[in-house]
């Protein structure tokens, strides 16, 4: 019997499982950048410090599993999270079964496997658990949002009924990018931008002198 799109992607998951970061606590390494690569924020080059990837794998893991991006290659959980309630992908906590999607907070998105009602807990398959691709014990008091795998496969797949597109969104200048237990980290989304805001953000750290401030003439009369 062909599995639904929720084993799917579990399956799709537990191949990843094993990834970690190089160094640990880098955010870097060759399988964390594939998984970087599939957002529209620049990903760190070897050595550098790299920047939270949860909605990463999750983007990674719609690829693979149904051949063709989210629609909205963000790195940020809470934009993802609003960008799937534009779409009508987001459904009720309780409604929430294995394969789907849960965010938690503006911190972490992780896919769920199994959850304890008894115990308010839940275990959670995704990226940046721990430096690596793993499940994880979560309370589930700390779930803000489901985004449905099966909405996910009638959007990218075109099965049942279809969902109305929202208006398109501009891609943002920059995103504030979270991770669990990890302080938020600002990433433009051009690569040039990103640049220019480290050296700014390096001279002011070096305390740069002779800056002058620039001021518009006023507007003629």
């Amino acid at each position: 019997m062909p599995k639904t799109p929720n084993e799917r992607t579990l399956a799709a998951l537990r191949l990843r499982v094993g990834c970690k970061e190089i160094p640990a606590g880098s955010n870097n390494g060759p399988c964390v950048n594939e998984a970087q690569e599939r957002t529209w924020l620049r990903v760190p080059g070897p050595g550098q410090q790299g920047w939270p990837w949860c909605v990463a794998e999750f983007q990674l893991t719609v690829w693979t599993v149904f051949g063709k991006a989210y629609p909205r290659e963000t790195a940020e959980v809470c934009d993802l999270a609003a960008d799937a309630r534009s779409r009508s992908l987001t459904i009720p906590a309780g409604a929430a079964k294995p394969g789907d999607w849960l965010c938690l907070g503006c911190d972490h998105i992780t896919c769920l496997v199994s959850r304890d009602a008894a115990k308010g807990t839940l275990v959670g398959l995704g990226g940046n658990q721990g430096d690596a691709v793993k499940e994880s014990p979560y309370p589930w008091s700390r779930v803000t949002s489901v985004i449905s795998t099966a909405r996910l496969a009638t959007l990218l797949e075109g099965a049942g009924a279809p969902v109305t597109p929202p208006k398109p969104k501009r891609r943002p200048t920059y995103q504030v990018v979270r991770g669990e237990g990890e302080k938020a980290r600002v990433v433009f989304t051009s690569p040039s931008l990103d640049a220019a805001a480290s050296k700014a953000a390096e001279l002011i750290r070096k305390g740069a002198t002779g800056a002058k401030l620039i001021k518009r003439p006023p507007p003629k009369p």
